[in-house]
């Protein structure tokens, strides 16, 4: 069973002070009248303190996040669960503190109605999780100042919710380096007749997007569909793009560079996921490929669990055409590129 502190609020000390001045002054004249006060006002503070701490322990919380991702400072939805467990007594606006475990930042859910024998309340709240990685939400303390607020009973516990993968905090990747991409020339293509089934299948085209190349505008099919439609190869188009990282420090010249780069990954990474034109990342000597969702939120897992790491190889080697390294520079972080064109972020 978890441990119950109590502590007198300024009510329950107010109710003491009246009954010890109430007995002593019956004490002193002999006044029975004070003398019944003093001892009601005595019981009256000891049945409260009885009561409220069988309350506390009646109360069981759950935390339950309400997805598996979330971005670092953005809000996520959470559910608190509170249960009564008590069969008779109900209990007055309980309310739980709460802990993330990556900055130890502890905020506090109230429950704004009485809670009735064995109700649950559903309570939705939207914490903020700072730090990246594998993070969890953990209820520390749950207290109530029921009946009358002359004592705060709290229950000390621990209540971890389950881990939500916190992706870094998106930024915005130097674009013109990816529109540079886009435009280059595309001279290993072959020009093939489709058949008419095929003029229809998505992984072959899909809707225009802002900066997609005018030349890849298929105007036939836009004409019949009312909507701008862009020529896809996914054999082609997608395994050009690789984005690499070194995690070794030699790489990188402080640690909050490196957190720069990890956000500057994760972002180009989403960026390029999403105009399809991305073939996947390479951390260290580890290659990534990324053809679906899945592979996307699996990548971005990786990079969230990412650090400095001795015991990776410092070598990199020479870039090939559309490969693109983040580095540490002078000014900060930038993405490197086998042509001799650094883009400072």
């Amino acid at each position: 069973m978890p441990r119950v502190f109590q502590r007198l609020t300024f009510q329950g000390s107010v109710c003491l002070l009246g009954a010890a001045l109430s007995l002593g002054s019956s004490w002193l004249f002999s006044n029975a009248l004070a003398f019944l006060i003093g001892y009601a006002l005595l019981f009256g503070l000891g049945f409260h303190w009885i009561i409220s701490r069988f309350c506390v322990q009646k109360l069981e919380v759950e935390l339950v996040p309400l997805g598996t991702h979330a971005r670092a400072y953005e809000a996520f939805p959470f559910e608190a669960r509170l249960t009564n467990r008590s069969t008779w007594l109900p209990i007055r606006s309980p309310s739980i503190r709460t802990v993330e475990s990556g900055r130890k930042r502890e905020g506090t859910l109230q429950v704004p109605c009485a809670l009735l024998p064995g109700q649950t309340a559903k309570i939705t709240f939207y914490p903020q999780f700072g730090r990246r990685g594998k993070q969890r939400l953990i209820a520390v303390e749950a207290f109530s100042f029921f009946p009358l607020g002359m004592t705060r009973s709290s229950c000390v516990f621990s209540q971890v919710s389950r881990a939500v993968s916190i992706w870094p905090e998106a930024i915005s990747p130097p674009i013109e380096l990816f529109r540079a991409w886009e435009n280059q020339p595309q001279t290993d293509r072959e020009s093939v007749r489709r058949t008419t089934a095929e003029q229809m299948d998505p992984n072959l085209f899909r809707g225009y997007l802002p900066g997609d190349a005018m030349r890849r505008i298929n105007w036939k099919l836009s004409a019949k569909t009312s909507a701008l439609v862009v020529n896809q190869n996914p054999d082609n188009a997608q395994a050009r793009l690789w984005l690499r990282i070194n995690t070794h420090p030699s790489h990188w010249k402080r640690p909050v560079d490196f957190e720069s780069g990890i956000r500057l990954l994760a972002s180009a990474l989403e960026f390029g996921f999403k105009r399809r034109m991305l073939a996947g990342i390479t951390i260290n000597d580890r290659q990534i490929s990324i053809r679906s969702y899945e592979d996307f939120t699996r990548a971005v897992d990786q990079i969230s669990e990412l650090g400095m790491d001795l015991g990776a190889d410092p070598h990199i080697p020479d870039l090939k055409r559309g490969e693109f390294l983040i580095v540490s520079s002078k000014k900060g972080v930038a993405i490197q590129t086998s042509i001799p064109q650094r883009v400072a972020v």
